[in-house]
């Protein structure tokens, strides 16, 4: 466990969070990540547009405000390792094969017109592989 994971931690069991999942857990850390989901959004200059059955945008609102970002994120990284420290996630174990999984893509893979990496046909996750550890 990070020292970040152990403050996360530390944080949740003052705030009262640790407590067994239940539908509220669960819905706070959804709220949680959706909320700092957006501050990053409006951190990075962009507004959420139109809905999810419809289709979701982002337009320009402002420029970007890289203090306001930093903050941001880190926030999105607390709620999120607080999401898997309530579900009892070991992330950084999981992390560390999804890292090593993109890293395999670079070269074998297409890139959307926006520059994202598109992983090529019959590339497989962790999870497809097989090597995924189970929770216990």
């Amino acid at each position: 466990m990070t020292k970040h994971q152990r403050n996360v931690g530390l944080f949740m069991q003052k705030a009262g969070q640790m407590i067994p999942l239940t539908q509220k857990v669960k819905k706070l850390r959804a709220t949680l990540i959706l909320e700092e989901t957006k501050e990053v959004l409006e951190a990075l200059g962009y507004k959420i547009t139109g809905n999810c059955s419809g289709g979701v945008g982002l337009s320009v609102t402002r420029a970007l405000d890289n203090d306001h970002l930093i903050k941001e994120l880190c926030d999105l990284i607390v709620v999120t390792t607080g999401t898997a420290i309530a579900f009892g996630i070991d992330i950084e174990l999981y992390q560390d094969l999804v890292d090593q999984n993109n890293l395999e893509k670079i070269g074998k893979s297409e890139v959307r017109a926006d520059g994202k990496i598109i992983k090529p046909k019959g590339f497989k996750s962790p999870l497809e592989r097989g090597n995924w550890p189970k929770l216990i």
